[in-house]
């Protein structure tokens, strides 16, 4: 058995670098750590220590998401994420439920390559009741 303390970093194809880095930097407030090109392909990390790292690579081949659903993290003033999805016009959906293990509330949108993100107000379901 492994034994995995956090998450280190998700490793993600995108269309177009400049715009996921914008992306990534307004709405999750991650800067950039690396960058370059390898083999021709150019490619960033963006994140904060601790936090979150995400490594992005460049491609001109279509981006498939598949045997992946979404990515979810846990987002602190998930209410105040609202009125600036709205405000940028983003399309995102919500989902609010209240079950035998508790209460969750989250907020699903897509980054520029099509990626779904959901940004949820309880680490881990925890809601009010129990815990993964």
């Amino acid at each position: 058995m492994f034994n995995v303390s956090n998450m280190d970093h998700l490793n993600m194809n995108v269309k177009n670098l400049n715009e996921s880095k914008k992306f990534y930097k307004k709405y999750f407030n991650l800067d950039v750590q690396e960058s370059g090109v390898l083999h021709g392909t150019p490619w960033v990390i963006v994140g904060r220590s601790g936090i979150m790292f995400l490594a992005l690579y460049e491609t001109k081949e279509k981006i498939e998401i598949s045997g992946v659903n979404h990515f979810g993290v846990h987002v602190k003033n998930l209410k105040k994420t609202l009125p600036v999805l709205q405000r940028d016009k983003v399309d995102f959906t919500t989902w609010d439920y209240d079950g035998p293990r508790g209460r969750s509330f989250a907020v699903y949108l897509r980054d520029p390559n099509g990626y779904e993100w959901e940004l949820s107000e309880f680490f881990g379901g925890e809601g009010n009741h129990g815990k993964y």
